[in-house]
């Protein structure tokens, strides 16, 4: 964490996750809190960049602002500028790893290759025309187990009569 000391407090550059501080009666985000990878809590000081930070809950976030310290030890971040962290765009694939290895550590290796395969491949479109493919054989399996149903009842009689 950057510091340079200003007659209001300290400046200071902050990285970490934005969390919910306090919600009103409606049950809305009204204040957060910067959690630094330092693992110090930052309160945000409301002003237009707080309200900013509300809307980008759970996500990385570099913050520069003035800090302070309250009374309880408690620091309060007034944001001057901040910026969303960017993300590697590989998360499917940790995504992937991950799955096969807690899959290889917990013996379920069968289920392995159609989990990986789900993570990372989407699940194709449903079309009108495979729509009714399905119907079809649907309705197939709709008359077998209407004709099986007739032909118990044909032999529950034949033996009904041969006794």
């Amino acid at each position: 964490m950057a510091k340079k000391r200003t007659p209001g407090g300290e400046t200071s550059e902050i990285k970490g996750l934005v969390i919910p501080e306090s919600w009103n009666e409606a049950g809305e985000v009204v204040e957060v809190v910067i959690s630094g990878f330092d693992e110090v809590n930052y309160l945000v000081e409301k002003g237009p960049h707080a309200d900013e930070l509300v809307a980008l809950i759970h996500k990385e976030v570099n913050v520069k602002g003035i800090l302070k310290e309250l009374n309880g030890g408690v620091k309060m971040i007034k944001v001057d500028e901040y910026q969303v962290a960017e993300r590697p765009k590989s998360r499917g694939i940790v995504k992937a790893i991950v799955v096969l290895i807690c899959t290889l550590m917990l013996g379920f290796a069968p289920a392995l290759p159609s989990m990986a395969a789900d993570d990372l491949n989407p699940a194709p479109k449903t079309t009108k025309a495979t729509k009714v493919k399905k119907a079809k054989k649907v309705a197939k399996k709709v008359k077998k187990a209407k004709k099986a149903k007739k032909a118990i009842k044909k032999a529950k009689k034949a033996k009904a009569e041969a006794m």
